[in-house]
This record gives C-alpha cells, structure tokens and sequence, in this order.
C-alpha cells in the first residue's frame, strides 16, 4: 500500500481524507495539500496527517488524488506534471474534467482514473462513479475503487456515461434535498413546529429508500401501494402515467375544443361570496389571454371553467389553496400563504367585504383560485391581484392564463384602470408567467410581513 496525496483540502478533500482514516489507512501513508496556514494546522491537529505542497506531494505519493475545482485542474496539473512516475496513479474528482484532459497535461503513458463522487459521501453514504483512462490498467482502477470506497458505493461505468452519472447521483442529493426542503415548508405553512416537519420529512425519505432498495421491487409499484384505490387520497403525480411530448400526461387526456367566443365570466354579481345568494353558475369555456396559444394541454378534460367562489363552493376553493400549497410551498409565498395555518372562520373574516374570489375547474374538479382586491389606501382605479393559487399538476395547463383572463374582465367592468400584484423576487417562474400576460416591474418592492429576508416585486398591468 503506497502514499496517498490528496490534492485541495476543501469539503471532498477533507471528506476522503477522514474516511480513508476510518477504514483503517494509517496516518504516515497519507498526505494533504493546503496552501492557508492556518487551514494546514487545522487538518494536521485534527487528523495527525502531514499537510505540504503540490510538488513535494508530488513527489512522495504514489497515488495523487486531485480535488480542486474544475478551474484550478490545469495549473495544477501544469506544476505536478513533471513529478509523476510510470507506475504512479491519478484520480481526479474535478466535475467535467476528463481523462484526456488529464493524460494530455501529463507525460505519455501516465495512468488516469476519473471519479464523479457527491456529498453523502460526508456521512459514509457516497455514491461514485469511476472510468478509466487510455492507459490505466485494472489494477489502478481496484486501487481507485478501494479509495472511495472508504465513503460509500462505487460503481465502474465507461467514461461516456459520467455526464449523465454528474447529472443522476453527482447533483441528484440537490434535487432530494430541495423535496425535503419543499415537504417541511409545506409542513410549516400548513401548521406544523418545523422540527416535527423535518422528523416526518426525513425519516419518510429514509424509509422509502430502504425500501427500495431492500424489497428489490419497481418504484412504480411501491408508489402504486401508496396510491391504491381505497387508500388515501391519490396525490397529483399519481394520475399522470403516460409521455407525450417530452413531459408527464394524464391517460384520460384529450383535445378541448375550440374556445367560446363568450365572456369567460358568467357570474360577475357584485359583494363577497359570504353576501351574496348561493349559486353555481359557470363560466363557458375560458378565452386565453392575448398571446397565449389555446393548445390541448395534458391533464385538462374540456372545458375548463371559471367561477365565482359561493357559500357553496368555499370548501371546493379551499381544497385548492391546500393542494396547491402541498405540492410546492414556495411558489406560493403571498401575501395569503399563512392563510392555510387560520381556521375557515378566520380566513372567512380577514376577506369578507373584500376581494371577488374566482375558482377554476376542470370538469367538476377545481384546479385553480385567484381573487381580487380592493384596498383602502390604493389610489383610485387600482386594485390588487391575490391568491394566485394552481394545483401542482395543473401548472403549465391553462388554468393560471384562465384564471388571469376572468379577474381581468371583471376588473375592467368594476372600472378598474390598473391592476397591481406582488411576486416573490426568487419566484422566477411566476415573474415571467406574469409578464407574458402583460404585467410590468414597477420598480417598488418591499418585505413579506413574517418573512422580512424575501423581497417582493410588484408588477402592474394597465388596463385603460
């Protein structure tokens, strides 16, 4: 068992560096490069390793390990080249760097091996992938795998695939930790102490991955379990079964027909749902905004109608406003969001007398809410569009564009001359759906009440 040099003693460095210590690798067979010297005392107080340079590293190690950034590969590479040996082997973990780009910075001949690790690897929980370069027998490429392996799973594939390897388990614990982070805001939102939210989040991920992976069986069919007629309501990925056009649709998806040339208002009485009779009327089917193309969307059974919310539809929009809020908390940072956390009651009180609250539905489904408001210190002419709320599955579908179209009929009908909203300034999804239906920056912005660190934007839509 030769020398290890370990080449940047950032968060990956120091990661394999700890971990081959754990299994058991002794201190003098390892070293660490660091150019701070306070970093340097650090790791040497910490793991009693030997801290030096690139070139004396160079020099005594065997095996050389490079852990830099992608940026830094080639002027590293540049100063160690002329210290690495016929039998030494070097491993680099830098994203995106090839072998090639290796051997060609090194003398011919010289032995590469290319890693893509992630993050769990912190917890002995890694997942790597390792290629072999042109000149690298099989026994470097064992020697490779026995180095990561000291911090999770390894895995041989051929150089080809490590793009996609950078892109599945490279990045993919950033795609699970922002489910995570997504299902505990939506605890919170919805009433929770965070910390209970976290421990149901976390442990319901730990378990469905043991599962996976200790049953052996499909993920299809373990979601299926979750989702089977009879048990608890279906959430909304569980209708969505075939491909078409590169995205997710419904089996029951068909062409709507053409658009009514009718208002996509048919219920425009004025007062608030808790002062007006009971009713169900509808709307014919929706007219786009200008702009927007009215295609079959997947997921949408004709027509799709909007309504004015009644006594009588409440728990309809209700079931929305929750639904939508399950399915990604952070798109709906309102100034509405803690509405879920109040009883009906009070959401009933805070909005009576004001705004005119409209309901999308697909069929008899709801799918979408959106209201609008009138407050007392808005100039004259101005009202203020709220609770732009969308199901998860539906987004993309037309019900934002429906929803956006019925609130600005209404308004110009109630004399409205300029319709104002407030937007997340990270929510950049939102910002351009609002600004392909006209709305423009205005330039203010200003603090969510309860969250000061998220700014709003407000954009504006001039009627006439």
């Amino acid at each position: 068992m030769g020398t290890v040099a370990i080449f940047g003693a950032g968060v990956m460095g120091e990661t394999l560096l700890s971990g081959l210590l754990r299994a058991g690798r002794p201190t003098d067979s390892l070293l660490i490069t660091e150019r701070r010297p306070e970093r340097a005392a650090e790791l040497t107080e910490r793991y009693g390793v030997r801290v030096t340079d690139n070139v004396a590293a160079a020099t005594a190690a065997q095996t050389l390990v490079l852990v830099v950034k992608p940026q830094d590969m080639g002027a590293l590479l540049t100063e160690i080249a002329p210290y690495v040996e016929p039998d030494d082997l070097v491993v680099t973990l830098a994203a995106g760097i090839t072998t090639a780009f290796v051997e060609s910075r090194l003398p011919e001949g010289r032995s590469v091996v290319r890693v893509m690790p992630n993050t769990p690897a912190l917890v002995d929980q890694g997942m790597a992938a390792v290629s072999a370069g042109t000149h690298c027998p099989p026994e470097h490429v064992a020697e490779a795998q026995g180095l990561l392996a000291a911090v999770g799973k390894v895995l041989e594939v051929p150089e080809g695939l490590q793009d996609a390897v950078t892109a599945i388990s490279g990045s993919g614990p950033a795609y699970i930790f922002y489910v995570v982070e997504a299902m505990i805001e939506a605890g919170v939102v919805l009433g929770m102490p965070r910390a209970t939210a976290s421990e149901l989040v976390v442990q319901t991920l730990v378990g469905a991955a043991t599962m996976i992976r200790e049953t052996g069986q499909h993920p299809t069919v373990l979601r299926e379990q979750v989702t089977s007629p009879g048990g608890p309501p279906r959430p909304p990925c569980a209708s969505w079964t075939t491909t078409r056009c590169g995205r997710r649709s419904s089996a029951r998806w068909r062409p709507r027909p053409p658009a009514a040339a009718s208002s996509p208002v048919a219920d425009a009485a004025e007062g608030p749902p808790e002062h007006r009779p009971e009713d169900t009327s509808t709307s014919p089917t929706h007219r786009p905004l200008a702009g927007t193309p009215d295609e079959p969307r997947p997921g949408l059974a004709p027509p799709l109608r909007v309504e004015r919310v009644t006594d009588a539809t409440w728990a309809d929009y209700r079931a929305v406003r929750q639904a939508a809020l399950i399915d990604t908390p952070r798109a709906f940072w309102t100034t509405y969001a803690q509405s879920a956390r109040r009883s009906d009651e009070e959401w009933r009180a805070m909005v009576a007398g004001g705004p005119a609250l409209w309901l999308a539905r697909d069929g008899e489904r709801p799918v979408g809410t959106v209201g609008l408001w009138r407050a007392d210190d808005q100039p004259a002419g101005e009202a203020h569009l709220i609770g732009m709320w969308v199901s998860g599955g539906e987004r993309g579908s037309g019900v934002a564009e429906a929803l956006v179209a019925a609130l600005v009929e209404h308004a110009r009908g109630e004399g409205v001359r300029r319709l104002t909203l407030d937007v997340a300034r990270e929510n950049l999804r939102a910002r351009r759906f609002y600004a392909r239906a006209g709305f423009v920056p205005t330039g203010q912005t200003g603090a969510m009440p309860w969250d000061p660190s998220c700014v709003e934007l407000r954009m504006a839509l001039d009627l006439g």
